[in-house]
């Protein structure tokens, strides 16, 4: 069964790409890893401020 990584993130503002303007948002990703995870969305480890699995 895959796993479910809740990721709390700052989105940038897609006018600005301010990160320090940007919105906190809460995402619910189905992957095995955090690596592929941040592969897929090319997400910086400084923008996930929080994860967590669930099942």
């Amino acid at each position: 069964m895959a796993k479910t990584l809740i990721v709390r993130r700052v989105k940038p503002l897609p006018s600005t790409k301010d990160v320090q303007n940007g919105e906190l948002v809460e995402e619910r990703h189905p992957f095995e890893s955090l690596t592929e995870l941040q592969r897929q969305y090319d997400l910086p480890c400084s923008d996930i401020l929080s994860i967590r699995e669930v099942q």
